[in-house]
């Protein structure tokens, strides 16, 4: 058999490998040059993980983005949805956003309710993935905190606090997704503060959420 290895390489450096780098064109590219045996689903698994390069990203800013698959042997994609606002003493807080990876996804946290007893904010859910955890994902925000006096003493009022975002992580093994396709990353954003500060401590947005991608 030829030295596949030493041709793939030495044509990787002049730029001669295929430039769609995908199954289908590794394999013709394998073929034309009479490596046939290797042209076999696992032996070309075997041969482009063997190339895969380990990397990660993370997007945590909100928005949405294009990640584009690479050559990989397992990949991991974790997702946190985003925490809700904390409650003020007039309005409660926003609902966080939810985050995704494709159909893997976390889903936003809950405002906190208004003073003088608000509640917190209902964790947010997960799909998708391996394990899919509510309230494992971005932090809500803290609510309002409002405090009085007369001849009776003093009294403390609480908004609710933001509930966290739920997270979801799936892991992929080589060949489950397919190298070179786009996959459309949603990060969710934090759920603003509810509306009427307290004299204590206003309220705070939630945190923002986030995706991370890691491979080998």
């Amino acid at each position: 058999m030829p030295d596949l290895e030493g041709t793939y390489l030495a044509a990787a450096s002049k730029g001669t490998t295929p430039a769609a780098r995908s199954m289908s064109a590794l394999s013709d590219w394998c073929v034309a040059r009479g490596s046939a045996a290797l042209a076999t689903a696992q032996a070309l698994y075997d041969f482009i993980t063997g190339y895969a390069t380990p990397g990660s990203a993370t997007y945590a800013s909100p928005g949405t983005y294009s990640f584009t698959v690479p050559y990989f042997a397992s990949l991991t994609a974790a997702v946190n949805g985003a925490g809700g606002g904390g409650g003020g003493n007039v309005g409660p807080g926003g609902t966080g956003g939810y985050s995704a990876f494709g159909g893997v996804i976390g889903y936003g946290g809950g405002g906190g309710a208004t003073a003088p007893a608000g509640g917190a904010g209902a964790a947010g859910g997960a799909t998708g993935g391996d394990s899919n955890t509510a309230g494992a994902g971005a932090g809500g925000g803290i609510g309002a905190w409002d405090q009085s006096s007369d001849k009776s003493g003093t009294y403390d009022s609480f908004a609710g606090n933001g509930g966290a975002g739920g997270r979801a992580v799936k892991g992929f093994a080589g060949g489950a997704l397919t190298p070179g396709s786009v996959i459309t990353i949603v990060v969710g954003a934090a759920g603003g503060p509810g509306s009427g500060a307290g004299n204590q401590r206003g309220a705070a947005a939630g945190a923002n959420g986030s995706v991370t991608i890691s491979w080998s």
